[in-house]
């Protein structure tokens, strides 16, 4: 299946991401089949995560989903809306210290229901601000996308964002 969104490898500042493993689609399977025909441009969501609290491997994609659905109801959006997850491999610097590498995901939230493309960030980084909270990580990279093409990345810790 071809996807609307860019779900390669991925580098920001001192954090690298590595897909490994199949895509898990949550929502209307329909809800992809031809969407780069029905909508000139589709708006997506890509953030990435550590399963890691410290150095205690502690969550898992099934977690990750499990928040962004609840969060993304809260929020009012329609239930069967598409987000795609997929494992991988997270690097980072915690802080002045080592390179860390841990398991963790991508997890990409498209914006097929036509909100507001100021309300969906909005939406987004409350949503990154929740993750951040629910599974005790210091920060979510978010990528924001249009067509596949990132527009914009920012660092979300809870209560800060910063581009």
């Amino acid at each position: 299946m071809r996807y609307p969104c860019n779900l390669g490898a991925v580098r920001h500042e001192g954090m690298t991401f590595r897909p490994d493993g199949p895509i898990f689609h949550s929502g209307a399977p329909e809800a992809l089949d031809g969407v780069k025909k029905r909508v000139k441009r589709v708006v997506g969501v890509r953030m990435f995560i550590g399963f890691n609290v410290g150095a205690t491997p502690r969550w898992s994609i099934d977690d990750l989903v499990e928040v962004v659905r609840s969060v993304r109801l809260a929020q009012g959006a329609d239930a069967s809306a598409s987000i795609l997850a997929q494992r991988g491999i997270y690097q980072h610097k915690s802080g002045g210290g080592p390179l860390v590498t841990e398991e963790g995901a991508q997890v990409i939230v498209l914006n097929l229901d036509g909100t507001a493309m100021d309300v969906f960030e909005d939406q987004m980084v409350a949503l990154a601000e929740q993750i951040c909270l629910r599974m005790s990580q210091d920060e979510v990279i978010v990528e924001i996308q249009v067509n596949g093409v990132v527009r914009e990345t920012l660092t979300v810790v809870a209560g800060k964002v910063t581009p």
